[in-house]
């Protein structure tokens, strides 16, 4: 895992300083300033506000179902 998990409880809000973590980056993710034009970017916060918060690791959801026996 490069970056953090978003989703849209955490960008809504927040999108300057999820545009300015895009452009700079961190420890763990690269910045974007010289790949991306600020449009690009402002969509990326535009469709992160559409993803739900994903589950918990170890959920039932999260595991596969073996065969029936």
């Amino acid at each position: 895992m490069y970056g953090p998990v978003l989703y849209k409880d955490i960008v809504e809000g927040n999108e300057d300083a999820i545009r300015q973590f895009i452009r700079s980056g961190s420890a763990r993710m690269p910045g974007f300033k010289y790949g991306l034009e600020p449009m690009e970017i402002n969509a990326i916060v535009e469709y992160l506000k559409t993803v739900p918060k994903p589950p918990k690791s170890g959920s039932p959801s999260d595991s596969t179902p073996g065969p029936m026996d």
